[in-house]
């Protein structure tokens, strides 16, 4: 006589519903193996052009520090609008804006099941879990790295400039009045210029000079010296490329682009690289 217990078992399972499975956290486990990988590109993270461009901005940090003085005290004594208008968008450069909302994205993503979806959605899913992952990290790592050289380098802010100079270091300081040195805010500057320069590489022209408004919004507002907010922007825009670049060559999130220093994003549909891949 057959097993009732085995029969109603086999009368089950074909009714059994799929396990729900976090599949940005499958994603994540995919992008782990990736980053175990060796390089795949031919193209190294680092390039003889990233070589150039902290030549570039060393020099320009060098340029814009024999200024820092009389750019503060010009500011000091400015009435123009430009100048409130500048001080009134200086926190559009705070980290919080990007890492939170990034990290939230990814985490939503990470828990939400993707397999009732079609293809075409979970490739877009997958897009902007790992966009969003690279985000968080690039803000996390930048603010790290900034936040660490404030406290080595101690350079007096602005406000105590009447006191001792524009060129007074204390080493290893702790305190805000001596974290001058880099910009943290310019620094997120860069990385979101970089960002969406990665995203819509046709509009770098424009994503540029906006970028730099933004971090030089931090003189205006009398929080840094010009030398501070070059450093800064360099910093950001500097990691945020090299951190692209290194996912590229493990063709994650990136690919590179013959002869350009800046990747491309890897956009869901075939042959898509991003919007306006074609130039810059």
């Amino acid at each position: 006589m057959p097993d009732s217990g085995a029969m109603k078992r086999s009368k089950q399972k074909p009714g059994r519903k799929p396990t729900c499975r976090p599949m940005g956290l499958n994603t994540l486990r995919m992008i782990r193996a990736r980053l175990a990988r060796q390089r795949l590109s031919l193209e190294t993270a680092w390039s003889p052009r990233m070589s150039a461009f902290v030549l570039a901005a060393l020099a320009t940090a060098f340029v814009a520090g024999l200024g820092d003085e009389w750019s503060i005290d010009l500011v000091n004594r400015s009435a123009s609008p430009v100048v409130d208008s500048l001080e009134s968008i200086t926190d559009i450069a705070l980290a919080r804006w990007y890492f939170y909302p990034a990290a939230l994205v990814a985490l939503v993503l990470g828990l939400v099941d993707w397999s009732g979806r079609s293809r075409l959605t979970r490739l877009y899913l997958t897009f902007v879990f790992g966009q969003a992952l690279f985000v968080a990290a690039s803000v996390l790592l930048v603010r790290s790295i900034t936040r660490t050289l404030k406290i080595a380098f101690g350079r007096q802010r602005p406000e105590l400039m009447h006191e001792d100079g524009a060129y007074e270091f204390e080493l290893f300081e702790f305190d805000n009045l001596y974290w001058s040195f880099p910009s943290g805010h310019a620094a997120i500057a860069g990385v979101a210029t970089i960002v969406l320069i990665l995203w819509f590489p046709r509009a770098r022209l424009l994503l540029l000079p906006l970028g730099a408004i933004l971090a030089t919004s931090r003189v205006a507002a009398v929080e840094h010296y010009p030398s501070d907010v070059v450093a800064g922007f360099s910093i950001g825009a500097l990691v945020t490329i090299l951190l692209a670049r290194w996912l590229a060559s493990r063709a994650l999130i990136f690919r590179h682009r013959p002869g350009k220093l800046i990747p491309g994003a890897r956009w869901p549909r075939s042959g898509r690289q991003s919007p306006g891949t074609g130039d810059g």
